[in-house]
């Protein structure tokens, strides 16, 4: 089980460091254009609007923080975990060693934990490198989904308090532009990405619910990885649709009777483009993450948990 664990977590972590190797430049763009967008739109916003863009700010620097303080727990963990499991490979690597040389002088043991201290950093720096793209991979995503959701907000507040401009149209095309660039470059790599947190933190469950307090570190780990990873990027994908529905709503309640025909064609196009199915988080074959779809997997893995444990009583029921 600990085996398979790993490889699980290996594999997600790899689907990371490439697409970071493939895509960074495209990710660097993505930053610079949302830059470029939130400086053209914040003096004509309301103090309102700019409160709460710094306030999410700040949440999402908060959360950035979180997700390197959990990678390098991580990493420290993991790196005990090498110190206390003995590999098979070094058992067999150090009894080839002492076959090749034939020298009875050399102890066994000592062959080993000096196999095992030089293979050490080497395991150490593969898992940081792996943990940390993949936690900064995701950490970037979210915050893009949340500033995405922030100048949906802002542009219809604007619309709805005063008139809609070409300005305001090319603001709302560059945002969906940003998405939609996200939506080609995560769309069929986020179920790779998301097996780590969904699938893992399933696995590390049943060992922890069928172990109790023999489980091992890298169970006790990887459990919250769900509430970790998966929620927040459910809850930024249902930030970002509840923002997209707000911004048709305020664009309708807007003074239509006030614009001329060209800015009502504009709002009446605007509140189309808002109300449009693409330009979500969703990945290929998983659908929509958002809410609904926090809210169903939660619910499977809680009943999959409460399975686990009646299993268990039951069986603790039979041996006594």
């Amino acid at each position: 089980m600990l085996a398979t664990r790993v490889t699980i977590s290996t594999y997600s972590c790899i689907c990371s460091q490439l697409v970071f190797m493939r895509l960074n430049a495209d990710l660097c763009g993505i930053f610079h254009k949302l830059a470029r967008l939130a400086a053209n739109l914040e003096p004509s916003t309301q103090r309102e609007s700019q409160i709460r863009m710094r306030g999410s700010a700040v949440l999402n620097a908060r959360l950035m923080c979180f997700f390197y303080i959990y990678g390098l727990a991580s990493v420290a963990f993991l790196t005990m975990l090498f110190l206390y499991i003995k590999p098979l490979w070094i058992e067999e690597t150090a009894s080839a060693v002492m076959r090749l040389f034939g020298d009875s002088d050399v102890d066994l043991s000592c062959l080993e934990w000096s196999l095992r201290l030089a293979w050490l950093p080497v395991q150490s720096c593969m898992v940081a490198v792996w943990t940390n793209s993949f936690l900064c991979l995701i950490g970037c995503m979210i915050f893009i989904y949340a500033t995405c959701a922030d100048l949906f907000e802002a542009i219809g507040r604007s619309v709805e308090q005063g008139h809609c401009s070409r300005i305001t149209y090319a603001l709302l095309q560059g945002v969906l532009d940003v998405l939609l660039r996200l939506d080609d470059t995560f769309a069929d790599v986020l179920p790779h990405l998301l097996v780590v947190s969904v699938v893992l933190p399933l696995l590390s469950t049943v060992e922890l619910a069928t172990r109790g307090t023999e489980a091992d570190a890298f169970a006790l780990l990887n459990a919250p990885l769900i509430f970790a990873v998966f929620v927040p990027i459910c809850f930024a994908g249902d930030r970002l649709s509840v923002a997209r529905s707000g911004m048709s709503r305020s664009a309708f309640y807007g003074p239509w009777l006030e614009e001329s025909q060209r800015c009502k064609k504009l709002r009446l196009a605007l509140m189309h483009v808002a109300d449009g199915r693409g330009a979500q988080v969703r990945g290929s074959g998983i659908g929509l993450l958002n809410r609904r779809a926090c809210g169903k997997a939660l619910k499977s893995w809680f009943s999959f948990l409460q399975v686990l444990v009646n299993v268990k009583r039951r069986n603790a029921a039979t041996v006594k």
